[in-house]
C-alpha cells in the first residue's frame, strides 16, 4: 500500500463553518492524515508563517483585516516559497483567476467544494508548486551555466585576439621588415635582365605579408576589440560602425555619449556583443540603406538603441526555436540583469533596444 506524505496546511478562514467543513473534508480519504492549521485574520496567517514551517496555504480572500486581491498579495509577498489555493465565494470567481496569474496554484468556490475531492486538490497543489519550483531552480542553473559559458569563451577569445595580435603581428611585422632590407640588397647587385622579374617576385611578397598583416589586425578585432577594453563601451561601438560601413556600403548615424559611467566588463561585453549581432542581422536579413545607433544613460539606465529602414520582420520570427541570435541577445541581457526588446513591421524596418540598470554596471 502507498504511503501519502502528511502535510501541513494552513487555513486563513474567518467563518466557522467553513473552518468545520474544511477540517472535515481534509479528514476523509487517503489525505486524512494532513494536519490542518486554521486563523482568522491574514496578521495571524503572517505570524504563523514566520513562526512554524506549512506545506501550503488555503486562503480566503474575504477576511477581516484585508480584501480581494490584496489578501493574496500581501501573503504572496510574506511566502513567495508557499503553494497556495484561493477560496472564493461564486460571485469572485474572476478574482481566483487573477490569483492564480500571480502566483496561486489553484483556486476553489466554497460553495462548490466537494469535500471527498478537497484533500487530492490539496496534493496536487502542491505538487504543481513543487514541480514549478523545481523547473525554476533548472532554469536558474542553466542560466549560470550559460553565463559562466559565455564568460569562459569571452575570456578565450580576449587570449586568441593578444596572442595573434602580439605574437603573430610582431612576427609578421618583422618578417615584412626583413623582406624589404632583402630586397634593398639584392635588387642593386642583379643583372638588367633579372631585374624587373625579381622586382615584381618582391613587389608581389611585400603585398602578400601587407595583407596577411591587415588579415590578422582584423581577425584580432574580430574576436576581441581592443577599444573595448582600453577605450571603453562607446569608442568600440565608434569603431565597429566605421568598420561595417566600410564593409558594407551602408549609412550609419549614431550617437553615443561621451559621459557613460565606468563600466564593468560584463556590461560592456554584453552590449558590445548584442551590438555586433544586431549589425549582423542588419547585413544578413534587414536590405537597410540606414542605421541609426544611440548609446547613452536614460533614467538611470544604459541604453542602446539600433534601428533600421529595411524589410522588417513579422512578429511570429520572435518565437521561432531557430531564432537562436535573439535568443543569445536575450540571454546576454538576461546576464546582467537588463531587458532586451526587438520589434519589426514588414517593409518598414526594425527596432532593437537593450537597457540595464546603472547600479550593475559599477566594477
Amino acid at each position: 500500500m502507498s504511503h501519502v506524505r502528511q502535510h501541513r496546511i494552513l487555513l486563513v478562514e474567518d467563518e466557522p463553518t467553513d473552518v468545520l467543513f474544511m477540517r472535515d473534508a481534509l479528514s476523509q480519504g487517503t489525505e486524512s492524515n494532513n494536519e490542518l492549521v486554521a486563523v482568522g485574520y491574514l496578521a495571524e496567517a503572517e505570524k504563523k508563517l514566520s513562526e512554524q514551517p506549512f506545506d501550503i496555504v488555503l486562503l480566503d480572500l474575504g477576511l477581516p483585516d484585508s480584501q480581494g486581491i490584496d489578501t493574496f498579495e500581501r501573503l504572496h509577498r510574506h511566502a513567495p516559497g508557499l503553494a497556495k489555493v484561493v477560496l472564493t465565494g461564486l460571485s469572485d470567481e474572476s478574482v481566483g483567476i487573477k490569483a492564480m496569474q500571480l502566483g496561486a496554484q489553484d483556486y476553489l468556490v466554497k460553495n462548490q467544494i466537494h469535500p471527498s475531492m478537497l484533500g487530492r486538490t490539496v496534493r496536487f497543489a502542491i505538487e504543481r508548486h513543487l514541480g514549478a519550483l523545481d523547473l525554476q531552480r533548472s532554469r536558474e542553473q542553466l542560466r549560470l551555466l550559460t553565463a559562466r559559458l559565455v564568460e569562459t569563451r569571452e575570456e578565450e577569445r580576449t587570449r586568441i585576439s593578444r596572442e595573434i595580435h602580439d605574437e603573430l603581428g610582431q612576427q609578421l611585422t618583422g618578417l615584412n621588415m626583413d623582406l624589404r632590407w632583402l630586397e634593398r640588397k639584392l635588387l642593386p647587385l642583379l643583372a638588367p635582365a633579372d631585374f624587373a622579374s625579381l622586382g615584381q617576385k618582391f613587389s608581389e611578397m611585400r603585398s602578400l605579408t601587407d595583407g596577411t598583416i591587415e588579415t590578422v589586425k582584423r581577425i584580432a578585432i574580430e574576436l576581441r576589440p581592443g577599444a573595448l577594453d582600453n577605450l571603453g563601451l562607446g569608442e568600440a561601438i565608434r569603431d565597429e560602425a566605421r568598420r561595417f560601413i566600410t564593409r558594407n556600403n551602408l549609412s550609419i548615424a549614431h550617437s553615443i555619449s561621451n559621459e557613460l559611467p565606468k563600466l564593468s566588463a560584463a556590461t560592456s561585453t554584453a552590449f558590445f556583443r548584442v551590438f555586433q549581432e544586431l549589425l549582423t542581422n542588419v547585413y544578413r536579413h534587414a536590405e537597410a540603406r540606414f542605421v541609426e545607433v544611440r548609446l547613452g544613460m536614460e533614467d538611470e539606465m544604459l541604453v542602446l538603441v539600433v534601428s533600421d529602414n529595411g524589410r522588417g520582420f513579422s512578429p511570429e520570427l520572435l518565437d521561432r526555436p531557430t531564432s537562436l541570435g535573439l535568443l543569445g541577445m536575450r540571454e546576454r541581457a538576461a546576464m546582467i540583469e537588463g531587458e532586451f526588446h526587438i520589434e519589426g513591421t514588414p517593409g518598414e524596418g526594425t527596432y532593437a533596444e537593450l537597457r540595464a540598470p546603472i547600479n550593475l554596471t559599477q566594477p
